[in-house]
């Protein structure tokens, strides 16, 4: 099997659609854990500053977002993604708080040639403070 490109990793939580609570603006450090079907990458790390929860949908991921539910800071979404010739599509759902994401989305990846591969990204997203200039 292929392995995913580490750069993937980002543009799964940057399709993320807003929900009705938004987060503090600030440095966010943003966890991701994947698992594509059998294999379990090591989780990645990045930390960005960040001025709202609509940054990362307008970052030009590569994938369409579109919420399903919306209540209370939980959000349910599908995704369609289409990155470098990778198409993905699934769900996802995601607990907002203004300092902290918490998240998992649910894919499935169709590589050239390949059977479709299920992913798992699990992903948690803390506020660390304010950005530095």
């Amino acid at each position: 099997m292929k392995t995913v490109p580490y750069l993937l990793l980002p543009c799964l939580l940057l399709a993320a659609p807003a929900p009705a609570q938004d987060v503090q603006p600030g440095s966010w450090n943003i966890e991701m854990a994947l698992a594509i079907g059998e294999e379990k990458p090591p989780p990645s790390a990045t930390t960005m500053c960040l001025n709202n929860l609509d940054e990362m949908v307008n970052a030009g991921s590569g994938c369409a977002a579109h919420t399903t539910s919306a209540s209370g800071g939980h959000v349910e979404m599908s995704l369609s993604c289409d990155v470098n010739g990778l198409k993905m599509n699934g769900t996802g759902s995601l607990a907002v708080a203004p300092t902290r994401v918490d998240g998992t989305l649910n894919l499935t990846m169709q590589m050239a040639g390949d059977n479709p591969v299920p992913s798992v990204t699990t992903l948690h997203a803390v506020r660390l403070g304010d950005c530095t200039k």
